[in-house]
């Protein structure tokens, strides 16, 4: 098995497989060997074969009795994470809460983004922030100094959290799905702060949110921002053409409401003659 761990780590998948298996030949009902197998699966992008091996390592650990709670949760992480990526979001649901019973953030956090694919926006939500709370007991809120780090001089740069500014970004997505417009602002806010304003996608779904507020000077200002940051993607440019489409549509409807105010007017006017 370690040959096989050995050739994963450097990106020799094939290789790994071939190990593998020769590990199951002389010890078939080692979970272990089901796990790590599993991940060199997925690796190749063969969802299907790793879900069969982490699903396998799950049953030897309870039919054998065998498996820490580290090593289940491992195996529950990854089986609710390929199974969302195969389009079985409802199987993945149970996984990943098992899973999240550790209140670790990754989990807490696969199971938000689960719950957003089954539409259930605002359980999301609760998801989220719980693995927001999780993270920020251990690296502190956005702009913030680590917990027991040294304090922060004037104008020094604040520190990284980039998996902090991650669960802002997917709670504040699930709040806009929900409806939740000014929460959705608050969390965007706070995901771009946790890594200074360097993440281009925190900008794009934030400029979203004002346009379908109708807010189009401020949705042009967080689209340039993001096109500031990665002047590449073909979506940022997109977002900002339809910001000016929508833009002039609400003129024209604004228009043409006030020519039917205006021929209105003109309609009593002539009524009252």
């Amino acid at each position: 098995m370690y040959a096989g761990q050995c050739n994963q780590f450097l990106g020799q998948y094939e290789e790994a497989l071939a190990h593998y298996q020769i590990g199951i030949q002389k010890k078939e009902n080692y979970h272990e060997i089901y796990y790590h197998r599993g991940l060199a699966y997925v690796s190749l992008t063969e969802f299907q074969k790793g879900i069969a091996d982490f699903q396998k390592a799950l049953d030897l650990c309870k039919s054998q009795e065998r498996g820490d709670a580290q090593f289940k949760y491992k195996v529950n992480l990854n089986l609710g994470i390929n199974l969302r990526r195969v389009g079985n979001a409802v199987e993945s649901r149970k996984y990943l809460q098992e899973a999240a019973n550790t209140n670790k953030p990754q989990a807490l956090n696969n199971l938000g983004l689960t719950l957003y694919e089954l539409g259930e926006w605002e359980e999301a939500v609760v998801q989220y922030q719980k693995a927001i709370t999780a993270e920020e007991a251990v690296v502190g809120k956005p702009g913030e100094k680590f917990p027991g780090g040294p304090e922060l001089k004037p104008n020094e740069k604040k520190p990284m959290k980039e998996y902090l500014s991650l669960y802002y970004n997917n709670k504040g997505l699930a709040n806009y799905h929900a409806g939740n417009y000014d929460l959705a602002e608050e969390d965007y806010k706070l995901a771009m702060l946790a890594v200074n304003n360097s993440n281009a996608e925190n900008f794009f779904n934030y400029g979203n949110v004002h346009l379908n507020k109708n807010e189009f000077t401020e949705a042009h200002e967080k689209f340039d921002d993001a096109i500031r940051l990665d002047g590449t993607s073909a979506k940022l440019y997109h977002a900002k053409g339809l910001a000016y489409q929508c833009q002039a549509d609400e003129l024209a409807k604004k228009e043409s409401r006030n020519l039917q105010e205006e021929s209105e007017l003109v309609k009593k006017a002539i009524h009252q003659f």
